[in-house]
């Protein structure tokens, strides 16, 4: 549900209502859900979802151990970049960078 309502997929588009079904299917365990709660809370969606870069990095971290290839990429782009509390580190981007 979560897909179907980020792309309007037979439902009208809804961003913050796919995060809620994303959310929900995190709880579940599903991987690729992790990854889309982490990309939400990375960025914010406006008044409905305050950014939390910390919580979205330890998603995409587990994701990312999971196997989940968007979330290595992600990884690997904050290694490159660095944040707050993550320092750039070039052994970590080659690691975590899926080509």
């Amino acid at each position: 549900m979560g897909y179907l309502n980020e792309g309007g997929y037979g439902v009208p588009e809804n961003t913050y209502i796919a995060f809620l079904y994303y959310k929900k299917a995190k709880e579940l365990g599903h991987t690729k859900a992790m990854m889309k709660v982490g990309l939400v809370l990375y960025n914010g969606i406006d008044q409905f979802v305050e950014k939390n870069e910390k919580e979205a990095i330890n998603l995409w971290t587990t994701a990312a151990q999971k196997g989940d290839t968007e979330s290595l990429n992600y990884m690997g782009l904050i290694y490159e970049k660095g944040c707050d509390y993550i320092e750039k580190d070039e052994k970590k981007v080659k690691d975590y960078t899926v080509i």
